[in-house]
């Protein structure tokens, strides 16, 4: 697992709150339609978040 084990779970928790923020967001905007491919989005969204959270706080 490596030593940073515990500050990958912190991220990934946290990109998907960042996640569940984004997709009120997109929808208060109404977005959807321009946002067509839902379930590939949102895995990419938390991966994309997850790695920038690490970067930011852990490196």
């Amino acid at each position: 697992m490596g030593s940073y084990f515990p500050a990958w779970i912190v991220c990934c928790v946290a990109a998907i709150g960042v996640t569940a923020l984004a997709h009120s967001l997109f929808g208060r905007w109404k977005l959807f339609g321009e946002l067509w491919p839902l379930p590939l989005l949102y895995p990419c969204l938390i991966c994309f978040l997850s790695c920038i959270l690490w970067l930011t706080f852990f490196r």
